[in-house]
């Protein structure tokens, strides 16, 4: 989250154990309101993301990936396969 400077509006970052780590995701604000999810309860959430399942345990402020356009894309980040966008 650092390299983003993204803002976490709840839950928390990744550990210093990647592996451990793999099962767990970050997502955005766009995410979740694309998935119809409220963020007070997302973190903990399960989903299937690469038809694997995942445990929510962060989200972030939705944050500009490119610097001469301002677009908020739904994004969601594994500590292995790092960031994801569409």
């Amino acid at each position: 989250m650092e390299v983003f400077k993204a803002t976490l509006l709840d839950g928390h970052g990744y550990g210093e154990n990647a592996k451990a780590d793999s099962v767990n995701i970050i997502v955005n604000e766009t995410m979740l309101k694309t998935m119809g999810m409220p963020l007070e309860s997302a973190v903990g959430t399960k989903i299937t993301v690469w038809q694997r399942e995942r445990t929510i345990i962060g989200v972030v402020k939705d944050f500009n990936f490119n610097l001469y356009r301002n677009l908020s894309v739904r994004c969601f980040s594994t500590a292995i396969r790092g960031v994801a966008m569409r």
